[in-house]
């Protein structure tokens, strides 16, 4: 990680570093970035892309067998993971659960706080709210097409006042 003038790095307990530049702009970056990848099946009837949120929906052997999450019902949620690499359905991959994920973050800025869309299997930086379920998924830590950056840190949709707390710290 290269550093300006002036930047302040502060560890964290996840592996990650909480950095502010010499603008007081505090970001996220990673720092020796420790994944946890499980084995999933797709049991939904579209290919499932790097990046897209999933929920467990049954096992088969010793894979999950997950579908695209959906913030809009509660039968569609809790995430697990984001899609590694593309899974064609009915075929074996992997989503992780915990550090860093190559995936597109078009659209997003760096230091957005992600949560699961209410568009199955997308992603969003505007928290859910209403009758949605809210579930903070990770934070943008590079823009990019096909090389952005989000590191995952999945929470429990049914912690939604901790997570708009932390929102809160971040952002101001």
């Amino acid at each position: 990680m290269t550093t300006k003038p002036y930047d302040i790095i502060a560890p964290l307990v996840d592996d990650s570093a909480y950095r502010i530049d010499q603008d007081f702009n505090a970001i996220f970056e990673a720092v020796n970035a420790i994944s946890d990848d499980i084995v999933v099946k797709n049991g939904d009837s579209v290919l499932l892309t790097p990046g897209m949120p999933v929920y467990m929906d049954d096992a088969d052997g010793n894979a999950l067998v997950v579908k695209r999450a959906d913030a809009d019902s509660t039968s569609t949620m809790d995430a697990i993971g984001l899609v590694v690499s593309s899974i064609a359905p009915g075929e074996l991959g992997t989503a992780r659960t915990r550090g860093n994920l190559t995936a597109s973050t078009t659209g997003f800025n760096v230091g957005d706080v992600l949560y699961v869309s209410t568009t199955a299997g997308a992603l969003t930086a505007t928290r859910p709210t209403g009758a949605n379920i809210p579930q903070r998924i990770g934070t943008v830590i590079k823009v990019g097409t096909d090389d952005g950056v989000i590191r995952v840190s999945i929470g429990s949709a049914s912690e939604p006042v901790t997570h708009a707390l932390l929102d809160a710290v971040i952002h101001t």
